[in-house]
């Protein structure tokens, strides 16, 4: 288990470090598109400003295709510190389910997709407010998501997901279709 918290670690500072790229290119884009209003302010063709805006996109999106979570553990830890200093950090259960309650949203998948391993395991899934408090820190189910990781066909699934592609595109979790409802 260690081994695998190690692992999750080294890929979540990783995660981290692309989450700052991808911050710094979000306030690069909003000021090439700043830029690109006052050209057309003044009737100039902002030709360079949407070309350097079109690549700016180009990056950011590639480096999002690239941000993947090779286990829960690793989604969850990301989560829980990517966000901390942001306006709606995902600190406790109520955060969490709330992030990952926006029908067709990548997240909601994810955790419906770890819910329903957790049902068909018997186990209290993370939406039980009973088990898992509102108040309850996301940190606190980090070893349950480490335990998780030892089921070989989970994981095999979830990364089946995580690493979806149609004719070379990234297309994470597109192919995912709760079959519960």
């Amino acid at each position: 288990m260690m081994e695998g918290t190690n692992n999750a670690r080294a890929a979540v500072d990783k995660l981290l470090d692309m989450y700052d790229e991808y911050t710094a290119l979000t306030v690069k884009i909003a000021a090439a598109e700043r830029r690109l209003a006052l050209a057309k302010l003044k009737n100039s063709s902002g030709e360079q400003i949407r070309i350097e805006l079109d690549d700016l996109r180009h990056s950011q999106q590639q480096l999002s295709d690239n941000m993947t979570f090779d286990t829960p553990l690793v989604w969850v830890m990301y989560k829980f510190e990517a966000y901390q200093d942001e306006a709606q950090p995902i600190q406790t259960m109520h955060d969490f389910r709330l992030h990952c309650s926006k029908p067709g949203y990548i997240c909601t998948k994810r955790f419906t997709f770890l819910n329903a391993h957790l049902c068909n395991n018997g186990q209290c899934p993370l939406m039980d407010d009973e088990r898992y408090p509102d108040k309850m820190l996301l940190s606190e189910i980090f070893p349950l998501l480490g335990e998780i990781e030892q089921d070989e066909a989970f994981l095999f699934s979830w990364r089946a997901h995580e690493y979806y592609q149609e004719a070379g595109i990234v297309k994470k979790w597109q192919d995912y279709v709760d079959r519960r409802g």
